[in-house]
Parts: C-alpha cells; structure tokens; sequence
C-alpha cells in the first residue's frame, strides 16, 4: 500500500497509547516476541490500560498482567476473527471508505462474513462450537474492541502454527482495518513480524 507505508507491525513503546490490548495467542512474558515488549505491554497494564487474553490456557502473562482471559478451542481462531469481523460490519462502526483506502479485497471479505456470498452468516452464534468461546462473549469482545480505539492487536506466532495458520495472520490485520486501529498510535497492523520502528542504540 506504498513506499511510504511498508512498514509493518507495531512499536512497542506505544503500548502506553492503547485504549485496549489483545494478546492473541502471545504469550510475552514467558515466550519473548521481542525485549521491549512484555515490559511495555506491562506498563500499559498497570497504568490501567484493559488486556485481554486469547489463548487455549491461562498464561502466566494473563494471570501476571490481570487480563481478561477467553480461553479458546486450539486452532480455532479464524473462526473467531471471522466472527468479530462479522460483530465490526453489522454494528455498522467500521469506516469503510478509509478501509477502502488502505487495502484491497475487504468489501469481499465483509460480504462473505455477513452471509451475502453464501447465505450462511459467520456470526458469533455460528463461531461458538468451533471456538469453545459463547457468543455473548464474543459479542462483549467486538463491542470493546470497536469502542477503545486505538486497540493494539498483537498475535503470537501460535495462531498461525495450525493447518490453514495463515488466515489468522491475515485476519488479523483485518480485525485492525476494520476496527479503525491500522497503522494509529497505540494501534498495530495485527502483524508480529514487524520493523518497527529500527533499533535504537
């Protein structure tokens, strides 16, 4: 989406901007995705900044940081991104000229998670066996995330160490498009591979 934007990922020393952290599958305190960014995730969380955790089992970084914990069926978390995705378009708040902006391909993948494509909705009712995660839950996390912009989405490599693993990374920066978090301070392109920004010594 241009020179000027290649970059990708997030800075972590913005974690003190976040209105809202989820750590999906990330478990930064025990497994490091970088040395600046448990600490500052930390920070965040104790200058009250709401964590919330996505992950089979109860971190040490959940219990650590006082997170939300959602325990999820492994494996499943496409289907839950495809679900709050569904939560972001039928409640109307995603700004869709400025997604239009920033990506390709999202007003399909909008028609496709409201059911227009196949008749068959991917809502957090349809999302529920799969992910282990009730409904009302889900909804309650879709209704956080849209309301505490800038959300910092950071997704651990274990979303993606799963057949089809590539959907959740590729999900995951659509859950930040479509929130209205890509590229904010405080926000993240949903990308753990990042470079940003280059190191400082």
């Amino acid at each position: 989406y241009g020179e000027a934007h290649r970059e990708s990922g997030f800075d972590a020393s913005s974690a003190r901007h976040a209105k809202l952290i989820v750590l999906w599958g990330a478990n930064i305190l025990e497994a490091r995705l970088g040395s600046e960014l448990g600490a500052r995730v930390a920070e965040a969380a104790k200058a009250g900044t709401p964590v919330i955790v996505i992950d089979p089992r109860r971190s040490a970084t959940a219990a650590a940081l006082g997170a939300r914990w959602i325990g999820i069926k492994p494996g499943s978390d496409a289907a839950l991104m495809l679900a709050l995705l569904h939560e972001f378009y039928a409640g109307g708040g995603v700004n869709e000229a400025r997604v239009a902006e920033l990506s390709v391909g999202m007003e399909g993948l909008a028609a496709y998670v409201l059911g227009r494509v196949d008749g068959r909705p991917r809502d957090a009712a349809w999302a529920e066996a799969m992910t282990g995660v009730p409904a009302a839950i889900t909804r309650q996390l879709a209704e956080a995330w849209m309301s505490a912009r800038p959300t910092m989405l950071i997704p651990g490599y274990s979303i993606q160490r799963t057949r089809a693993g590539e959907e959740s990374y590729r999900l995951s920066a659509a859950l930040q498009l479509a929130c209205g978090s890509f590229g904010m301070k405080g926000g993240s392109t949903g990308s753990i591979n990042n470079r940003l920004p280059k190191p400082r010594v």
